[in-house]
């Protein structure tokens, strides 16, 4: 009998309702404090702050504080990270981060483990991350479930997931005998 070449796969994009919320709240809150010194400085002619800037400056800081927020938000809203598991190992990217796919043979993988984690306290909280320790990374969108893999090296990698139990029973058929 012939082997299935993928065995699992997973897309997690950022799509948090509390994370789309959140950045709106804040995005609005700055948006507002720069229509109220835009107000005072051109409308009002009165210099906004304790330390204003000139009119060109205030136009520059506000075009640089609205294409950050732009830039940020659409980062952010276009980052995910993708999850392939095929006969010969573990494929996994975080574009538009980290475009190119890393792979890991099997072979590298000396064990592995479902497990809950604390991305904050352990990671730094979620994204592409380093753990306390340089051979420690993560690579997460949301929530505190993930697959810890053990390589060769001692290295350690933890991937987040959505999909604990399919994730588990891909890695069980990763690492049978039979399918390498």
């Amino acid at each position: 009998m012939k082997a299935i070449a993928k065995l699992y796969s997973e897309e997690q994009p950022y799509d948090s309702q509390g994370l789309r919320i959140g950045m709106g709240i804040l995005y609005t809150g700055v948006l507002i404090l720069l229509l109220v010194g835009a107000y005072y400085q051109f409308v009002l002619g009165i210099s906004w702050g304790s330390k204003p800037l000139s009119d060109k400056g205030f136009i520059i800081m506000a075009v640089l504080v609205i294409l950050i927020m732009l830039g940020s938000g659409l980062l952010m809203f276009s980052s995910r990270l993708l999850i392939r598991i095929m006969k010969e190992g573990i494929y996994y990217s975080y574009p538009p981060l980290m475009s190119k796919e890393k792979f890991i043979p099997k072979t590298d993988i000396l064990s592995y483990e479902l497990r809950t984690y604390k991305p904050i306290k352990e990671y730094g909280g979620w994204g592409i991350k380093q753990g306390k320790k340089k051979n420690d990374k993560a690579f997460n969108v949301r929530g505190n479930k993930g697959m810890q893999l053990y390589l060769k090296g001692d290295k350690k990698l933890l991937l987040g997931t959505a999909r604990g139990a399919a994730f588990k029973r891909a890695m069980e058929r990763l690492m049978e005998d039979h399918y390498g």
